[in-house]
């Protein structure tokens, strides 16, 4: 056909029928094999494609003869009526606009498309029955190529022209694509389509045999496929056997046959002193005793035992008829000093293991008025033991037994919180160099706290002219990790890097800053920030993230009893340094294991950060969280807390609030810088005004629940130091006096006597602690009368245990 755009003539409707029947007979003319031999003008091929287009759809629409046959006369005329109705005058192809031609186009290639995607689909699905289960792989891959070549076929294009080369070009390649045998064979695709199916029937013969090939396969992969990994242990079965005695009969007899070390230092000491009289001389000799006695024992490998709390006496809870029913001491420490490591056994515990086996103790839950609150599920520490016992002369049997049941103790520990218990990620490149840190050869800050830890200090101080410095068993000492001194420049920049811009700016005003922060797989830190002579300085306290249960830090019994009480004050006091929050930290985490309470802390800034086990932690700092201490404690009455904990009562606005939170009906515990439990009281009725020293004397008696006083003691046997701990209860005692009186009557002197003489409701001085530690070997006695406040009477103890008189 030719260009020409000139208007139609008009014809006749005779001329018209016969102008119709050319039109068919043209358009239905047999394909050409090669498309190709046509005109390379571009509308001819326009006018080849739409023509091809066409006679598909005609195809399509016109039903085969056996389907018209089957039809009745009545839906035949219905076609019939149908397609005259459709009849329209002929047009000149050269008068339909080329926006036409490209939405016919469209429209055709989509159905044409469509039907060849079905033809493909079931040759493919033919062809996956007869693949083996090892080839689908690769008939996905090729299946995922078929589709993104149907999906660029479907694209738009913008330019009409291109769009129709293109889906020429895609005809061309389907006729490319036939088998060699069927060119020239068939004229048209539907030809070749049931040539194929006859094919498929004939390769379909031994189909049986292969879903036979094809079935091996997969049971062959089945049993291939590993099967899930089944939980290793059953908690009930796990607990039926840890429950009941276990084969610990080595680990028992070696643990009773390890020396007291009380006791061989003791029997020594008063071989050596022969007929000697003078306090000065019989300290040294004693100091020489314990310095031999270690040294042999570590010469030797030998563990040894340290009995603490040794007025407490404790009965058997496993049998009536048990010949060592009645025991004495709260904790059995067992030591090795060749290695310097230790681990703490409650007596129950010790008791249970060596004279009945048991790796198990169901330990009673008191209140201060012993009245039972619950049970709680202790297991041996088999971990710790077994590290203790490490390089000694502990027989291979011995860890082999403990060996046997720490597995199982470990799971039975890790389940007990499992559900609460979350993987926290840590960003960790807050260890590696900034571009600022490398140009100026800075150590990252970060990595100097983890440096400074590992090494074993306990506090930190950064200042200006000096080398980083630690604090090491109460000595200040430089880290030999890093030699040069720090100048004013670096400080500075290392405060900066810890504070947030608005910090910064407060830090400048003020000269003053409290921090805390986490150095991922180190520790926590508290941090104060200061001037001094123009240039800043910093100390950090080391807080450990495991906080230590009250069993390892060997704090008395009695402060377990506390956290059962439903109000009042508790107060942990001493001087800078001593471990108050440590311990504080210690009783609430116990807490946190055997009640379900809501616990509220105000700190500022927070330190141990609590992980919500049976309770319910809400943990604010001050000037971050809330802007004051009274702000924060009129918001906490609305939480409903059962707890509340207080960092430290430092000035009136604190101590107003925690005993009014005390008088609403809540336990409130805190800490408080003083030297004893009982000047505690003067302390924070003198903090007032003297107009208002009476009314908080008589809310401080009525409020105030225990006072304990803790001093830490550099320990003899071994590097490290042992808490010395004094505490006070205000309770009536066991003759009927009560402290809360002599509180209220200002009659605070007299409290030294009650606590003096009430060991038997648990109250201990701290001439007590300091004398058992001596008893124990743990500290010398040079160190018992330096921390004592009154030495005479120490010295006199010491004097009538060796059975001289005063």
């Amino acid at each position: 056909m030719s260009g020409d755009t000139s208007q139609p003539k008009e014809v006749s409707a005779e001329d018209e029928y016969i102008y119709d029947q050319n039109e068919l007979e043209h358009n239905y003319e047999p394909v050409p094999e090669n498309p190709e031999n046509y005109d390379e003008d571009p509308e001819d091929k326009a006018v080849y494609s739409l023509e091809q287009d066409y006679e598909d759809s005609y195809q399509d629409e016109n039903l085969d003869e056996e389907y018209i046959s089957d039809k009745n006369p009545e839906s035949i005329e219905e076609d019939e009526d149908y397609l005259a109705d459709q009849e329209q005058d002929p047009l000149e192809l050269d008068e339909i606009p080329e926006e036409s031609f490209a939405e016919n186009q469209l429209a055709d290639e989509e159905l044409d498309d469509q039907l060849d995607q079905d033809l493909l689909d079931q040759d493919i699905d033919s062809e996956l029955d007869e693949l083996p289960a090892e080839a689908f792989e690769d008939t996905t891959e090729q299946d995922d190529q078929e589709l993104s070549d149907y999906s660029y076929e479907n694209s738009e294009d913008e330019n009409d022209e291109l769009y129709m080369d293109e889906s020429i070009e895609g005809q061309e390649s389907e006729f490319d694509q036939l088998p060699d045998e069927a060119d020239g064979s068939f004229e048209t695709e539907e030809e070749y389509q049931i040539e194929d199916q006859e094919q498929y029937q004939e390769e379909n013969l031994d189909q049986s045999e292969q879903e036979e090939i094809q079935e091996e396969t997969v049971e062959e992969l089945i049993e291939e496929e590993p099967e899930p990994e089944q939980p290793k242990f059953n908690l009930e079965e796990v607990k039926a056997e840890i429950h009941v005695p276990v084969n610990l009969e080595n680990a028992a007899n070696y643990l009773m046959s390890l020396p007291i070390l009380g006791e061989v230092v003791k029997e020594q000491y008063l071989l050596n002193i022969k007929k000697e009289t003078d306090d000065v001389k019989l300290r040294a000799i004693r100091v020489a005793t314990q310095k031999e006695i270690i040294a042999r024992l570590k010469e030797e490998k030998q563990p040894y035992i340290i009995t603490h709390f040794t007025s407490q006496e404790n009965l058997c809870t496993v049998d009536k008829g048990c010949l060592h029913k009645n025991f004495r001491s709260v904790y059995y420490e067992v030591s090795n000093p060749v290695t310097n490591k230790n681990v703490m056994l409650t007596s129950h515990m010790f008791h249970n293991m060596t004279r009945h086996h048991m790796v198990y103790f169901n330990e009673p839950l008191l209140n201060l008025g012993n009245s039972p609150q619950g049970f709680f599920d202790s297991y041996l520490p088999c971990a710790d033991l077994m590290t203790a016992l490490k390089n000694s002369n502990v027989p291979q049997d011995v860890l082999d037994e403990l060996e046997a049941v720490r597995e199982k103790i470990e799971y039975l520990e890790y389940e007990r919180f499992a559900a609460v218990r979350g993987n926290v990620q840590y960003d960790m490149s807050v260890f590696d160099q900034t571009e600022h840190e490398k140009e100026n050869n800075i150590v990252p800050f970060y990595s100097m706290l983890r440096t400074m830890v590992e090494w074993g200090a306990e506090d930190i101080h950064i200042k200006a002219g000096f080398r980083p410095m630690g604090v090491l068993g109460g000595d200040v000492k430089p880290c030999p990790s890093f030699p040069e001194f720090l100048t004013p420049e670096r400080t500075k920049y290392y405060s900066n890097y810890l504070m947030t811009p608005s910090q910064q700016q407060q830090f400048e005003e003020t000269l003053e800053m409290d921090n805390s922060f986490y150095v991922p797989g180190v520790a926590r830190f508290r941090c104060n920030m200061y001037h001094s002579q123009g240039a800043v300085g910093m100390v950090f306290r080391v807080i450990p993230t495991k906080i230590r249960p009250v069993e390892v830090l060997g704090v008395p019994l009695i402060l377990k009893k506390l956290v059962f009480e439903r109000l009042g004050l508790v107060l942990v006091t001493g001087q800078t340094g001593s471990g108050k929050t440590t311990t504080l930290a210690a009783i609430v985490e116990f807490c946190n294991v055997n009640r379900a309470i809501h616990i509220l802390t105000l700190e500022n800034p927070v330190e141990y950060v609590y992980e919500s086990k049976r309770s319910v932690f809400t943990q604010r700092a001050i000037e971050i969280d809330s802007l004051s201490f009274p702000m924060a404690m009129r918001g906490a009455l609305r939480q409903k807390p059962d707890i509340i904990l207080i960092g430290e009562m430092r000035d009136p606005d604190t101590i107003m609030a925690g005993l009014k939170a005390a008088e609403t009906g809540h336990l409130v515990m805190s800490t408080l810088h003083t030297n004893d439990a009982v000047q505690t009281i003067n302390r924070i009725v003198n903090t007032f005004p003297p107009h208002e020293q009476e009314t908080i004397r008589v809310q401080v008696g009525s409020t105030i629940k225990a006072c304990v006083a803790q001093r830490l003691i550099p320990r003899f046997d071994k590097p490290g130091r042992v808490c010395s701990i004094e505490v006070m209860l205000v309770t009536p005692n066991a003759r009927g006096q009560n402290t809360r009186g002599y509180i209220i009557r200002n009659e605070v002197p007299e409290l030294y006597k009650v606590v003096a003489t009430s060991d038997y409701d648990g109250m201990q001085s701290m001439n007590m602690a300091l004398f058992e530690h001596y008893k124990n070997g743990v500290i010398t006695p040079d160190d018992a009368l330096s921390f004592s406040d009154n030495p005479d009477e120490i010295t006199r103890w010491m004097r009538e245990d060796m059975g001289l008189g005063a």
